[in-house]
C-alpha cells in the first residue's frame, strides 16, 4: 500500500501514479491510501482497478493528531505486506500505524523539502528512521540532506532516480491547433513552466527575466502550468511588469505532453528542488532546457550537454542563458537531443519501476525468505 497525503496533480502523485500503472500486478497488488483528499489523479488509478483509501478528515479539515489510529485500523484488516510512504506526514503516520498493525515491510520515500526543516520533523524522522527497513532518496543531493540535517544512517538509504513514461511525450500533435488553443499561434519563442506555483519555483524571477527576453523578442510568451498557492501573487507581478500580454496561467493541466510539443525552451527557475518529474519531462519531449542548478537537477541536466544550468534567484542569468539558446539553433537543437538521449538511458518509469519491485522484494526476502519461491512463481504480495 502507497501512503500519500492526496491524489492532486503533482510530482510524488504522478510518481504514485506510474508505479501503479506499471508495477508487475503478476506478483504485486497494490493500493493507494489518501491521508487527506483523492484528488485528480485518483480516478487515473482506480479505472484500472486499484483501490484508492481515503482517511476520512476531521470536521473543518483541522489537524488530525490521531489519524495514524485510523490508519491503523484501515491497514489492520488488509493483510499488507508492504508499506510504502511519501514525505513527512504520511511517514509519520504510516510506519506508527504500519508497526501496530504488525506490517513485515516499511519502505520511506523522501521527495526533498527545503533544509533545515522544522526541528521537530528532522527529529521525528530520524528516530522513524530506525524503524523502516530503507528510506529512499530521489537523488543524492536528497540523500546528503537528509545524511547531513537528519542524521540518517547512510546505510538506511538508497537512491532512486525519478522515471516517467517516454510513451506519453511521443504525442503526435496539430502544434498549430494546439497554439490556436491558447491564442498563442503567432507568438515565438514560447516558453514554458510547470509544477506547483509556490515559492520553491521561483517563477517570480523568470517574471522578471521575462522583459528582456521580450525587448529581444517582441513576440515572446510564457505559458504557466499548475496551481498554487502564488497563482493570483505571480498575475501581479506579470501585471506589474507590464508582461501580462505576454504570461498565460494555465492552471492545472492533464495534458502536459501536448503543452510541451509546442514549447521552444522549457524553463524551471526553482530555489530548491529533489528530482523534478517536470525537467524530466522536459527532456522526453526533446525540449532545450534552462533550469536552475539546485538539488537533483544536475544529476538529470549535464551543464552544456543535455541543458544549460543556472544560479536560483538570478533573473540576468535566465535572460543571457535563455537568449543564448535562442540565438543559436543548432545550440538548440544538441541541447535538447543530448537530454532526449540522457533521459532514455537513466530516467524512463521502466527502470524506476524496477528499481521500486528489487527493493520491495529484498525488503519482503530478508524477513521472509522462504517466500523467495512462491513469490517467483507470482503468489502476489501486498504492497
Amino acid at each position: 500500500m502507497q501512503i500519500t497525503h492526496d491524489l492532486r496533480i503533482g510530482g510524488l502523485q504522478k510518481l504514485i501514479l506510474d508505479i501503479c500503472s506499471h508495477i508487475d500486478k503478476r506478483i504485486f497488488e497494490i493500493s493507494v491510501c489518501c491521508l487527506r483528499d483523492k484528488g485528480e489523479l485518483a480516478p487515473q488509478i482506480e479505472k484500472n482497478g486499484i483501490k484508492v483509501y481515503r482517511i476520512p478528515p476531521r470536521p473543518n479539515n483541522k489537524t488530525d493528531y490521531f489519524s495514524f489510529l485510523k490508519l491503523y485500523n484501515l491497514l489492520k484488516g488488509k493483510q499488507i505486506d508492504i508499506l510504502h510512504t511519501h514525505n513527512t506526514h504520511p511517514f509519520m503516520d504510516g510506519t506508527v500505524a504500519g508497526k501496530m498493525a504488525d506490517i513485515p515491510v516499511i519502505i520511506h520515500t523522501d521527495h526533498a523539502r527545503q533544509f533545515p526543516d522544522k526541528r521537530r520533523y528532522m527529529l521525528a524522522e530520524r528516530i522513524l528512521s530506525h524503524f523502516v527497513d530503507k528510506v529512499v532518496a530521489v537523488s543524492e543531493s536528497v540523500k546528503q540532506d537528509l545524511i547531513y540535517y537528519e542524521k540518517i544512517n547512510s546505510k538506511k538509504i538508497t537512491v532512486i532516480w525519478n522515471g516517467i513514461d517516454p510513451e506519453k511525450f511521443n504525442c503526435k500533435i496539430n502544434k498549430k491547433e494546439k497554439k490556436k488553443e491558447f491564442g498563442v499561434e503567432n507568438c515565438y519563442p514560447i516558453l514554458g513552466f510547470s509544477g506547483r506555483l509556490t515559492k520553491q519555483k521561483g517563477i517570480s524571477y523568470l517574471l522578471s527575466a521575462m522583459p528582456k527576453i521580450i525587448n529581444e523578442f517582441p513576440k515572446a510568451m510564457l505559458l504557466i502550468a499548475g496551481y498554487g498557492e502564488h497563482k493570483e501573487k505571480l498575475k501581479q507581478e506579470a501585471i506589474q511588469l507590464g508582461i501580462n500580454k505576454h504570461v498565460k496561467f494555465l492552471g492545472p493541466r492533464l495534458d502536459i505532453p501536448e503543452i510541451l510539443a509546442i514549447l521552444n525552451i522549457y524553463v524551471l527557475p526553482s530555489i530548491w528542488e529533489g528530482m523534478p518529474l517536470v525537467i524530466l519531462e522536459g527532456m522526453a519531449a526533446k525540449k532545450p532546457i534552462v533550469a536552475t542548478k539546485v538539488g537533483g537537477i544536475p544529476e538529470a541536466v549535464i551543464h552544456n550537454h543535455s541543458g544549460l544550468l543556472v544560479p536560483p534567484k538570478d533573473p540576468e542569468a535566465l535572460v543571457s542563458t535563455i537568449l543564448r539558446i535562442l540565438k543559436n539553433s543548432n545550440l538548440a537543437a544538441s541541447l535538447a537531443e543530448n537530454a532526449y538521449k540522457r533521459f532514455l538511458k537513466y530516467f524512463t518509469i521502466k527502470k524506476m519501476v524496477s528499481r521500486y519491485e528489487q527493493l520491495y522484494l529484498n525488503c519482503y526476502f530478508k524477513k521472509y525468505p522462504s517466500q523467495r519461491s512462491n513469490v517467483q512463481t507470482c503468489q502476489r504480495v501486498n504492497v
